[in-house]
């Protein structure tokens, strides 16, 4: 249902556009009989009015009477065929649906040959002005054709699988070539695609994602290691430290002890000066006795 209201707004817009036009151009009569050998604007107009009336065959509603048309004017009208689309407003069909499984294949086809008509209409008033606005300036005429591709950029995506549907031979003629898809909805993925498996993406990015966790497990090893190893040198260090500290009251378990007789008891040279002094003050006792 996305496409069919899509497709009925973008009509509305170009409908929009095409009464602007008309406007335009009943205010502007003068200038437009001054141009009249330049605007060739015949064609695209039957080209708009044939599209227009194979939308009632699409949908299989009342037909549009050619023969109705002004005579001065049925010069420029095509001439009918035998299976031209014909049905009156009593003729119509009435929307009948029994099961969604059983209309949903027709609906489809309707809905792409309604895109096609619509994109015949508007490439249509694409020309028309583009003609007028060559022809006549913009500053007298402000309507622009851009207004229209903008319109035609947002039609639907035509469905790629459609059941046949019958038509009068000159709409199925002008109805045979749709307009190439300029959106399209992204499909969901369905298991490995045979590219992807032969290309080696997939394989390639499931290696590149093990390299990386096997790279991620050996640095958080190693940073691990260096952790533990830090410890043990800290343990090291205190351990050290603590011995350092309990061997200052031990000359004997330090480091850098002092030499022999240095602290305790005394060197040599300072025991014979000790021994020598001890014997002089003898001699002056004795002396004084």
């Amino acid at each position: 249902m996305y496409r069919l209201r899509v497709l009925y707004e973008a009509c509305t817009s170009l409908l929009d556009i095409l009464r602007q036009l008309i406007d335009w151009n009943s205010g502007n009569i003068k200038i437009i009989r001054k141009h009249t050998k330049k605007l060739t604007l015949l064609p695209y107009a039957n080209t708009m009015i044939e599209a227009t009336a194979a939308i009632g065959e699409i949908f299989k509603l009342e037909s549009i009477d050619l023969s109705s048309v002004k005579a001065e004017h049925r010069k420029y009208v095509r001439k009918p065929r035998a299976d031209d689309y014909k049905r009156s407003g009593s003729q119509a069909e009435k929307l009948k649906i029994k099961s969604a499984e059983e209309y949903t294949p027709t609906l489809e086809t309707q809905i792409n040959h309604y895109r096609s008509a619509t994109y015949l209409i508007g490439n249509s008033l694409i020309s028309i002005i583009k003609i007028m606005t060559r022809v006549m300036t913009r500053d007298i005429m402000h309507i622009e054709s851009s207004e229209v591709v903008r319109i035609l950029h947002r039609l639907p995506p035509m469905y790629l699988r459609v059941d046949p549907f019958e038509l009068s031979s000159y709409n199925d003629t002008i109805l045979s070539k749709p307009p190439p898809n300029a959106r399209q909805f992204p499909l969901a993925p369905r298991g490995k695609s045979d590219k992807t498996v032969k290309s080696g993406k997939s394989t390639k990015n499931a290696n590149h994602t093990k390299n990386s966790q096997k790279s991620g497990g050996s640095k958080r090893s190693s940073m691990n290691a260096s952790a533990k190893g830090a410890a043990k040198a800290a343990a090291f260090i205190k351990s050290k430290l603590s011995k350092n500290s309990r061997g200052s009251t031990n000359p004997k378990t330090t480091q850098g002890s002092p030499k022999k007789g240095s602290e305790v008891g005394g060197g040599k040279a300072e025991q014979k000066q000790a021994g020598g002094k001890g014997k002089k003050a003898k001699k002056n006792a004795t002396k004084k006795k």
